[in-house]
Protein backbone atom coordinates (compact mmCIF):
# COMPACT_ATOMS: atom_id res chain seq x y z
CA UNK A 1 0.00 0.00 0.00
CA UNK A 2 1.48 3.46 -0.75
CA UNK A 3 1.78 6.38 0.96
CA UNK A 4 0.44 9.71 0.81
CA UNK A 5 -2.43 8.98 -1.58
CA UNK A 6 -0.45 7.24 -4.22
CA UNK A 7 -2.92 4.48 -3.34
CA UNK A 8 -3.53 2.57 -6.67
CA UNK A 9 -7.24 0.94 -6.52
CA UNK A 10 -7.12 -1.19 -8.86
CA UNK A 11 -10.50 -3.37 -7.62
CA UNK A 12 -12.66 -0.12 -8.92
CA UNK A 13 -12.99 -0.97 -12.84
CA UNK A 14 -15.78 1.37 -13.61
CA UNK A 15 -12.91 4.55 -12.47
CA UNK A 16 -11.64 3.43 -15.74
CA UNK A 17 -14.26 5.57 -17.47
CA UNK A 18 -14.64 8.62 -14.35
CA UNK A 19 -10.98 8.91 -14.15
CA UNK A 20 -9.61 8.01 -17.91
CA UNK A 21 -12.08 11.46 -17.67
CA UNK A 22 -12.18 12.92 -14.36
CA UNK A 23 -10.75 15.78 -15.22
CA UNK A 24 -12.10 14.92 -18.84
CA UNK A 25 -13.48 18.23 -21.26
CA UNK A 26 -16.82 17.83 -20.24
CA UNK A 27 -16.54 19.72 -17.15
CA UNK A 28 -17.80 23.30 -17.78
CA UNK A 29 -14.28 25.81 -17.58
CA UNK A 30 -14.97 29.22 -17.19
CA UNK A 31 -16.51 31.58 -18.97
CA UNK A 32 -14.94 32.01 -22.57
CA UNK A 33 -12.66 29.27 -22.21
CA UNK A 34 -12.19 26.91 -25.43
CA UNK A 35 -14.25 23.96 -26.10
CA UNK A 36 -11.69 21.19 -24.82
CA UNK A 37 -10.90 18.88 -28.03
CA UNK A 38 -11.58 14.89 -28.41
CA UNK A 39 -9.68 12.38 -26.60
CA UNK A 40 -7.00 10.22 -27.37
CA UNK A 41 -5.82 6.64 -26.39
CA UNK A 42 -2.96 6.69 -23.92
CA UNK A 43 -1.39 3.52 -23.05
CA UNK A 44 -0.15 2.66 -19.91
CA UNK A 45 -0.45 6.13 -17.67
CA UNK A 46 -1.95 6.87 -14.32
CA UNK A 47 -4.71 9.18 -14.10
CA UNK A 48 -6.12 10.38 -10.70
CA UNK A 49 -8.59 12.62 -9.03
CA UNK A 50 -6.87 14.67 -6.45
CA UNK A 51 -8.19 12.67 -3.67
CA UNK A 52 -5.76 9.72 -4.76
CA UNK A 53 -7.76 7.37 -6.80
CA UNK A 54 -5.89 6.17 -9.26
CA UNK A 55 -5.34 3.35 -12.12
CA UNK A 56 -2.84 2.44 -14.74
CA UNK A 57 -4.72 1.72 -17.54
CA UNK A 58 -5.07 1.94 -21.17
CA UNK A 59 -7.46 4.98 -21.00
CA UNK A 60 -8.49 7.80 -22.96
CA UNK A 61 -6.75 10.33 -22.12
CA UNK A 62 -8.57 14.30 -22.46
CA UNK A 63 -6.59 16.39 -24.65
CA UNK A 64 -7.47 19.60 -21.88
CA UNK A 65 -7.18 17.88 -18.75
CA UNK A 66 -8.36 20.27 -16.70
CA UNK A 67 -7.63 18.05 -12.80
CA UNK A 68 -4.81 16.47 -11.74
CA UNK A 69 -2.42 14.10 -13.20
CA UNK A 70 -1.06 11.71 -10.57
CA UNK A 71 2.16 9.34 -11.78
CA UNK A 72 2.35 6.99 -8.85
CA UNK A 73 6.04 6.89 -7.47
CA UNK A 74 7.64 4.49 -5.31
CA UNK A 75 6.32 3.27 -1.86
CA UNK A 76 7.69 5.82 0.64
CA UNK A 77 6.84 3.87 3.80
CA UNK A 78 5.29 0.37 4.07
CA UNK A 79 3.37 -1.47 6.84
CA UNK A 80 3.50 -5.27 7.72
CA UNK A 81 -0.31 -4.95 8.55
CA UNK A 82 -2.47 -7.68 6.81
CA UNK A 83 -5.98 -6.81 5.58
CA UNK A 84 -8.57 -9.78 3.87
CA UNK A 85 -11.15 -7.54 2.34
CA UNK A 86 -10.22 -3.91 2.41
CA UNK A 87 -13.41 -2.18 0.88
CA UNK A 88 -11.51 1.25 0.97
CA UNK A 89 -9.03 3.56 2.45
CA UNK A 90 -8.88 7.04 3.45
CA UNK A 91 -5.66 9.58 4.51
CA UNK A 92 -5.57 11.82 7.22
CA UNK A 93 -3.67 14.90 6.82
CA UNK A 94 -0.91 13.82 8.97
CA UNK A 95 -0.53 10.70 6.49
CA UNK A 96 -1.88 7.91 8.64
CA UNK A 97 -4.86 5.97 7.00
CA UNK A 98 -8.04 4.66 8.10
CA UNK A 99 -8.47 1.10 6.37
CA UNK A 100 -12.23 -0.79 6.40
CA UNK A 101 -11.36 -4.48 6.41
CA UNK A 102 -14.90 -5.94 5.74
CA UNK A 103 -14.07 -9.16 6.45
CA UNK A 104 -12.28 -8.90 9.78
CA UNK A 105 -14.81 -6.75 10.85
CA UNK A 106 -11.94 -4.15 12.14
CA UNK A 107 -11.43 -0.21 11.35
CA UNK A 108 -7.70 0.34 11.34
CA UNK A 109 -5.47 3.52 11.78
CA UNK A 110 -2.16 2.75 10.18
CA UNK A 111 0.57 4.86 11.35
CA UNK A 112 3.50 5.02 8.58
CA UNK A 113 6.44 6.29 10.72
CA UNK A 114 6.06 2.86 13.24
CA UNK A 115 4.43 0.38 10.93
CA UNK A 116 1.80 0.43 13.04
CA UNK A 117 -1.67 -0.56 12.57
CA UNK A 118 -4.14 -0.25 15.44
CA UNK A 119 -7.67 -0.80 15.59
CA UNK A 120 -10.27 2.18 15.78
CA UNK A 121 -13.69 1.54 17.86
CA UNK A 122 -14.76 -1.66 18.94
CA UNK A 123 -17.07 -4.54 17.85
CA UNK A 124 -20.82 -3.49 19.46
CA UNK A 125 -23.98 -1.05 18.90
CA UNK A 126 -23.23 1.44 21.28
CA UNK A 127 -21.39 5.11 20.63
CA UNK A 128 -17.57 4.17 18.84
CA UNK A 129 -18.86 0.67 18.20
CA UNK A 130 -19.97 -1.04 15.19
CA UNK A 131 -21.42 -4.39 14.02
CA UNK A 132 -20.35 -4.57 10.18
CA UNK A 133 -17.66 -2.73 8.57
CA UNK A 134 -18.88 -0.90 5.50
CA UNK A 135 -17.10 2.19 3.80
CA UNK A 136 -15.18 5.31 4.47
CA UNK A 137 -15.75 8.31 3.08
CA UNK A 138 -13.97 11.67 3.32
CA UNK A 139 -15.70 14.76 4.48
CA UNK A 140 -14.28 18.20 5.18
CA UNK A 141 -10.79 18.32 7.09
CA UNK A 142 -9.94 14.94 8.79
CA UNK A 143 -14.03 14.26 8.96
CA UNK A 144 -14.60 10.98 7.85
CA UNK A 145 -18.11 8.75 7.34
CA UNK A 146 -17.56 5.19 8.05
CA UNK A 147 -20.53 3.55 7.31
CA UNK A 148 -22.13 0.01 9.32
CA UNK A 149 -22.88 -2.61 7.03
CA UNK A 150 -24.85 -4.35 9.73
CA UNK A 151 -26.26 -1.96 11.48
CA UNK A 152 -27.03 0.52 8.59
CA UNK A 153 -25.78 3.26 10.76
CA UNK A 154 -23.26 5.95 9.43
CA UNK A 155 -20.54 7.08 12.17
CA UNK A 156 -18.76 10.19 11.73
CA UNK A 157 -15.12 10.08 13.19
CA UNK A 158 -12.58 13.51 13.92
CA UNK A 159 -9.38 11.72 12.90
CA UNK A 160 -9.56 8.18 14.63
CA UNK A 161 -12.01 9.42 17.08
CA UNK A 162 -15.64 8.55 16.88
CA UNK A 163 -18.12 11.79 17.34
CA UNK A 164 -21.30 11.20 16.06
CA UNK A 165 -23.52 8.74 14.32
CA UNK A 166 -26.95 8.98 12.04
CA UNK A 167 -29.27 6.64 13.34
CA UNK A 168 -30.65 3.52 10.62
CA UNK A 169 -34.27 4.41 11.46
CA UNK A 170 -33.26 7.97 10.19
CA UNK A 171 -34.46 8.63 6.25
CA UNK A 172 -31.16 9.47 5.08
CA UNK A 173 -29.82 5.92 5.87
CA UNK A 174 -32.92 4.16 5.26
CA UNK A 175 -32.91 5.10 1.50
CA UNK A 176 -29.27 5.55 1.18
CA UNK A 177 -28.00 2.43 3.29
CA UNK A 178 -24.99 2.15 3.43
CA UNK A 179 -23.09 1.13 -0.26
CA UNK A 180 -22.74 4.63 -1.00
CA UNK A 181 -21.03 6.42 -4.31
CA UNK A 182 -19.04 8.89 -2.57
CA UNK A 183 -19.28 12.09 -0.11
CA UNK A 184 -17.90 15.87 -0.39
CA UNK A 185 -16.79 17.94 1.99
CA UNK A 186 -19.35 19.93 2.27
CA UNK A 187 -21.19 17.17 4.14
CA UNK A 188 -23.16 15.98 0.96
CA UNK A 189 -23.49 11.90 0.63
CA UNK A 190 -24.28 10.44 -2.80
CA UNK A 191 -26.56 6.91 -2.81
CA UNK A 192 -29.37 5.01 -5.27
CA UNK A 193 -32.18 3.53 -4.92
CA UNK A 194 -34.16 1.38 -7.05
CA UNK A 195 -37.13 2.85 -9.24
CA UNK A 196 -38.82 0.39 -11.46
CA UNK A 197 -39.06 -2.73 -10.81
CA UNK A 198 -40.59 -5.60 -13.61
CA UNK A 199 -40.96 -8.39 -11.08
CA UNK A 200 -41.86 -8.69 -7.89
CA UNK A 201 -38.57 -8.46 -6.53
CA UNK A 202 -37.46 -5.13 -5.13
CA UNK A 203 -33.76 -4.83 -4.93
CA UNK A 204 -31.25 -2.11 -5.66
CA UNK A 205 -29.60 -4.78 -7.75
CA UNK A 206 -32.60 -6.49 -9.90
CA UNK A 207 -34.25 -2.53 -10.67
CA UNK A 208 -34.92 -1.68 -14.04
CA UNK A 209 -33.87 2.17 -13.06
CA UNK A 210 -32.85 3.47 -10.25
CA UNK A 211 -32.82 7.43 -8.98
CA UNK A 212 -29.24 9.26 -7.72
CA UNK A 213 -29.88 10.52 -4.53
CA UNK A 214 -28.35 13.47 -3.10
CA UNK A 215 -28.53 13.88 0.79
CA UNK A 216 -26.54 16.09 3.15
CA UNK A 217 -25.20 14.85 6.75
CA UNK A 218 -26.02 18.20 8.52
CA UNK A 219 -30.38 18.05 7.64
CA UNK A 220 -33.20 15.25 6.50
CA UNK A 221 -32.84 17.07 2.64
CA UNK A 222 -33.00 14.65 0.28
CA UNK A 223 -32.34 15.24 -3.31
CA UNK A 224 -33.14 13.50 -6.55
CA UNK A 225 -30.74 14.37 -9.10
CA UNK A 226 -31.94 12.04 -12.22
CA UNK A 227 -32.97 8.90 -12.95
CA UNK A 228 -30.24 6.03 -14.09
CA UNK A 229 -30.49 2.62 -15.78
CA UNK A 230 -30.33 -0.60 -13.45
CA UNK A 231 -28.77 -3.59 -13.75
CA UNK A 232 -32.70 -5.25 -14.36
CA UNK A 233 -33.20 -3.76 -17.21
CA UNK A 234 -32.52 -6.62 -18.88
CA UNK A 235 -34.26 -8.85 -17.02
CA UNK A 236 -33.04 -11.49 -14.05
CA UNK A 237 -32.80 -14.63 -12.76
CA UNK A 238 -34.97 -16.85 -10.70
CA UNK A 239 -34.90 -20.14 -9.78
CA UNK A 240 -37.96 -21.23 -8.24
CA UNK A 241 -38.48 -18.39 -5.46
CA UNK A 242 -34.70 -18.02 -4.93
CA UNK A 243 -33.57 -15.07 -7.59
CA UNK A 244 -29.90 -15.61 -8.40
CA UNK A 245 -29.55 -11.80 -9.92
CA UNK A 246 -29.05 -10.46 -13.02
CA UNK A 247 -27.67 -11.23 -16.00
CA UNK A 248 -24.25 -11.53 -15.86
CA UNK A 249 -23.26 -9.08 -18.91
CA UNK A 250 -26.25 -6.42 -17.73
CA UNK A 251 -24.74 -3.21 -16.91
CA UNK A 252 -25.85 -0.09 -14.45
CA UNK A 253 -24.70 3.68 -15.16
CA UNK A 254 -22.73 4.37 -12.78
CA UNK A 255 -21.93 7.62 -10.67
CA UNK A 256 -19.14 8.74 -8.06
CA UNK A 257 -19.53 11.96 -5.84
CA UNK A 258 -15.87 13.76 -5.37
CA UNK A 259 -14.81 15.60 -1.91
CA UNK A 260 -14.63 18.88 -4.37
CA UNK A 261 -17.90 18.31 -5.08
CA UNK A 262 -17.96 17.24 -8.46
CA UNK A 263 -20.48 14.50 -9.19
CA UNK A 264 -19.23 12.31 -12.58
CA UNK A 265 -22.53 10.12 -14.39
CA UNK A 266 -21.26 7.61 -16.75
CA UNK A 267 -23.84 6.64 -19.03
CA UNK A 268 -23.85 2.82 -20.29
CA UNK A 269 -25.93 3.65 -23.47
CA UNK A 270 -25.06 5.79 -25.48
CA UNK A 271 -21.24 5.75 -23.41
CA UNK A 272 -20.70 8.97 -22.69
CA UNK A 273 -19.71 11.19 -19.33
CA UNK A 274 -22.01 14.15 -18.06
CA UNK A 275 -20.63 15.55 -14.58
CA UNK A 276 -22.81 17.75 -12.39
CA UNK A 277 -20.84 20.96 -10.52
CA UNK A 278 -20.70 22.03 -7.36
CA UNK A 279 -23.25 24.31 -7.53
CA UNK A 280 -25.65 21.83 -9.23
CA UNK A 281 -25.43 22.63 -12.67
CA UNK A 282 -25.42 19.63 -15.27
CA UNK A 283 -22.85 19.78 -18.12
CA UNK A 284 -23.95 17.86 -21.60
CA UNK A 285 -22.92 15.12 -21.97
CA UNK A 286 -19.46 14.01 -23.61
CA UNK A 287 -19.50 10.99 -25.48
CA UNK A 288 -16.64 8.28 -25.29
CA UNK A 289 -15.17 5.60 -27.73
CA UNK A 290 -15.83 2.33 -26.97
CA UNK A 291 -15.10 -0.76 -29.17
CA UNK A 292 -17.75 -2.72 -30.27
CA UNK A 293 -17.70 -5.96 -29.52
CA UNK A 294 -20.23 -8.75 -30.32
CA UNK A 295 -21.96 -10.97 -27.48
CA UNK A 296 -21.20 -14.64 -28.58
CA UNK A 297 -21.56 -18.33 -26.82
CA UNK A 298 -18.11 -17.88 -25.70
CA UNK A 299 -18.32 -14.81 -23.96
CA UNK A 300 -21.66 -15.83 -22.26
CA UNK A 301 -20.25 -18.95 -21.58
CA UNK A 302 -17.36 -17.21 -19.20
CA UNK A 303 -19.86 -15.03 -17.70
CA UNK A 304 -21.83 -17.68 -16.47
CA UNK A 305 -18.46 -19.65 -15.60
CA UNK A 306 -17.89 -16.82 -12.59
CA UNK A 307 -21.32 -17.26 -11.26
CA UNK A 308 -21.74 -20.92 -11.19
CA UNK A 309 -18.42 -22.48 -11.60
CA UNK A 310 -18.23 -25.41 -12.95
CA UNK A 311 -21.86 -25.84 -14.08
CA UNK A 312 -22.46 -26.63 -17.50
CA UNK A 313 -23.10 -23.71 -19.53
CA UNK A 314 -26.44 -22.93 -21.14
CA UNK A 315 -27.20 -19.60 -22.00
CA UNK A 316 -30.54 -19.95 -22.82
CA UNK A 317 -31.52 -20.50 -19.23
CA UNK A 318 -30.45 -16.65 -18.55
CA UNK A 319 -32.53 -14.06 -20.00
CA UNK A 320 -31.34 -10.44 -20.80
CA UNK A 321 -27.73 -11.61 -23.08
CA UNK A 322 -26.68 -7.93 -24.84
CA UNK A 323 -25.96 -7.83 -28.11
CA UNK A 324 -22.72 -6.10 -27.31
CA UNK A 325 -20.37 -6.05 -24.42
CA UNK A 326 -21.07 -3.63 -22.40
CA UNK A 327 -18.25 -0.87 -22.03
CA UNK A 328 -18.16 -1.61 -18.36
CA UNK A 329 -19.39 -3.91 -15.75
CA UNK A 330 -21.04 -2.70 -12.65
CA UNK A 331 -18.71 -3.04 -9.55
CA UNK A 332 -20.71 -1.93 -6.45
CA UNK A 333 -18.35 0.47 -5.89
CA UNK A 334 -16.41 -0.12 -2.25
CA UNK A 335 -17.21 -3.97 -2.14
Amino acid sequence: MYARMSTCLRSFVVLAALLSCACAASAPGPEGAPEPRQPSVTTDVVYGHKDGLALTFDVYRPAQPNGARIVLKLAAATSDAEFTRVTSIRELSDGRVLVADQADTRLVLLQWGTGEAVTVGREGAGPGEYRGVGWVFPLGGDSTLFTDSFLNRWNVLDGARFVSSISEREGRTRLLQTRLAGADERGHVLGVRGAVFSGRYRDRFTADSLVLLLAEMKSERIDTLARIRGQGSAGFHVSGNIIVGSNPLSAEDQALLFRDGWLALVRVEPYGIEWRSPDGRWSGMSRLPAPILKVTDTERCFAMARWFRKAPCDPSSLPGWPSYIPPFLPTRLGG
